[in-house]
Parts: C-alpha cells; structure tokens; sequence
C-alpha cells in the first residue's frame, strides 16, 4: 500500500492560518488512484473544510492534540471538518481509518448566538448502508457547533479511545448547537474505552431513527457533565433497536438520566456500570421491552428531582429484568420504582441489594415480580 506525506507530498503547511483543504483533497485522489494506504500528518494544525476520505485510506496523525485538524473560519453553514463519503451522492465506501489527531470545530468563531451549523467527523449517508468497516483510533474532537462524531445509516463501525468534550452550547439562540458527544445511528457499531465529557446535550446518542437498527455497544465508556443524559439507547416510533448493549463504564453528573433504554429498545442490556450524580435517574426503562439491567452500581443521582426514583421502568416499559444491582440513595423517592399507570407491567426486580430514604421497591404492574432484594 501507498504512504504519502500531506506537508512533504502535498505541500500542505499546519500553521493553523493556511487553509489546507486542498492538499488534503489532492492526496487523497492520489491513494484512491493506487488503490488505497497511508496518508501521514505530522505535527500542525491543518485549517480545513469538507475533507472527504475514500476507501482503503489511513490517516494518521501525530497524536492528539499534536496533528490538529481545526475547522475553516469561512466554511459555509453546514460545514464538516472532514468526513467519510461525498456530501450528496451515492457512494459505497469502506476500510477508512482515522488516527492519532484532533479535530476542532472552532465553535468561538461564530459564538453561541449564531445560527452557524458545524460538524467534526461524519461517517453516513443519507442510503443506508454504504458506509462500512471504519475505525477511529485515539481521536479527540473538541469544540464543535453541532455534532462532533456523527455516525449515521452506517454499519460494521468501531471508535477506539476516543473523545469528544466541550460541542456545543447549553445558552444562546443559536439553535443547532444542542451538541452530543457521539451520535452512533446504525447497526454493529461499538465504542470501546471512549470519553464524553461536558457536551450541550447527550454523551452518546445510540439508534433514534426510524429505522430498524441492531449491536450497537458502548464497553468501557464513560459520560460525566452533559447538559442531557449520559448515554441514550433506543429508536423512534418508525423503527426499533435491539441487542445493543452497555457493559462496564460510568456515567456521572449528567444533566439527565445516567442511562436511559427509550422508545423500542428491545433485548438491550445494560451490565456492570456506575452511575451517580446524574439530575434525574441512574437508570431509566422508557417504552423498554425484554431489557436485563444486571450488576450496576447506581447510587445519590435524582438531584435535581427528588421524585426520580434510581432505576426507573416507566411508559410501557414490560418484560424487563432488574437483577443483581447495588441501589442506594440519600436523594431519590425510592431506589427502583415502575411508573403508576399506564402499561408498564411484566418486570422481575430480583436479587437486588436497595436501600433508599423513601420507599425501597414500588412496582404498580399487576404481574410485576419483586423476590430476592435485600437491603
């Protein structure tokens, strides 16, 4: 495979004034046209816009915060620092990896009151499916309007060690720049040992579309000081997400739910993770069906809303399993509670150890199942 350097090869400059999109476009039309390898970035901060790479292309970096790939000040409304795929068009691409930088989205220079959109690295298309085996590798992305990792109608994705802090706005009217850390629509796609931290909106947004997607994992993640939930696993009223998973990892002082499964989660899992601090629940089951939350450790979140209980199984959320987990609180109502109305029925909270300030376990389900809890 081909290996090029973008500054000796291309001529690119890093000086973080210089706009470099242009040499990173003619390198990569110059490892497509050999079929594909290398492309190296060394130390710099390369100003860009709407970089696309093709298939079969690695790009490395020097590390993060050494490779900087910072978004052009005069990018229209919309602008992406670099992506996987042409804007519009249908194009099958695969095998892209991206390593060892950071991406900037330079959010300050248009301020929260702008109406600006800005992207950082975006993987999909709008025809499912096309965008297929890709890797990111120790990436940072950091300071974008919009989103920062945007992975849609893409399939067979992995993210590696990375993180995305500080996207997006909590205040101002700019009205795009509600931010999540990773958005992850698609199916077998994993995070493994990533960070989201002190993103406007969710640390990880998983399914929410109205398409039927499947094994989306988080393992070892992490979420601490998002304006909304820690982590967000479910879909729309037009489709479903299933066998998708949370294992290990904590989620912390979110301005949310820690974990929330929503709207037609079905068979996910969430297992051996921490959650405390959050403003609402540890845990919620909303519209939740034949979900195991299994072995977690949820403990003093509900502290902006005392009514919250820790593990919560509210709006039709039936056949679900609530076993093994370490439940205390000095904030919330009750330590695991089924919402009172509705639907919600058919759950089985076995084996928990629970303590709580106000009632421990409270199920309304006529065939709800509580046995085995102590505490």
């Amino acid at each position: 495979m081909a290996e090029f350097n973008v500054k000796t090869d291309f001529l690119a400059v890093g000086d973080g004034v210089t706009v470099d999109s242009a040499s990173f476009s003619h390198a990569v039309t110059a490892l497509d046209s050999v079929g594909g390898g290398t492309l190296l970035v060394p130390v710099g901060t390369y100003v860009m816009s709407n970089v696309g790479f093709g298939s079969r292309i690695t790009v490395r970096g020097e590390g993060t915060g050494a490779t900087v790939f910072l978004m052009d000040p005069a990018a229209v409304s919309g602008a992406v620092v670099c992506r996987v795929a042409p804007a519009s068009g249908i194009t099958a691409t695969s095998n892209v990896v991206l390593r060892d930088l950071t991406i900037d989205g330079s959010k300050d220079t248009w301020g929260r009151d702008s109406p600006q959109k800005g992207y950082g690295y975006y993987l999909g298309q709008g025809t499912r499916g096309l965008i297929t085996r890709c890797r990111c590798v120790n990436v940072e992305i950091r300071n974008c309007l919009t989103y920062s990792f945007d992975v849609e109608n893409a399939t067979d994705i992995s993210l590696e060690s990375c993180w995305a802090h500080d996207n997006g706005y909590t205040t101002g009217t700019g009205t795009e720049h509600n931010c999540d850390g990773f958005t992850l629509i698609g199916s077998d796609i994993t995070a493994l040992n990533c960070q989201s931290y002190d993103n406007a909106q969710r640390g990880y947004l998983c399914g929410q579309d109205n398409t039927n997607w499947a094994r989306i994992k988080l393992i070892g993640c992490s979420a601490s000081g998002n304006g909304n939930h820690g982590a967000s696993l479910g879909s729309n009223s037009g489709g479903t997400l299933t066998d998708s998973e949370i294992i290990g990892g904590s989620y912390l002082s979110n301005g949310g739910t820690g974990v929330q499964l929503t709207t037609n989660a079905v068979r996910c899992r969430v297992v051996g993770a921490t959650m405390t601090g959050n403003s609402a629940s540890g845990i919620r089951l909303s519209t939740a069906t034949f979900c195991a939350v299994t072995g977690n450790t949820v403990y003093n979140n509900a502290t902006a809303a005392g009514s919250s209980p820790e593990i919560q199984l509210s709006a039709t959320s039936t056949n679900n399993t609530i076993t093994g987990n370490v439940v205390s609180s000095a904030n919330a109502a009750h330590a695991i509670a089924e919402q009172s109305g509705g639907a919600t029925d058919h759950n089985a909270v076995t084996g928990n150890n629970v303590t709580s300030t106000g009632t421990t376990l409270v199920l309304n389900g006529a065939h709800s199942l509580a046995s085995g809890n102590v505490g």
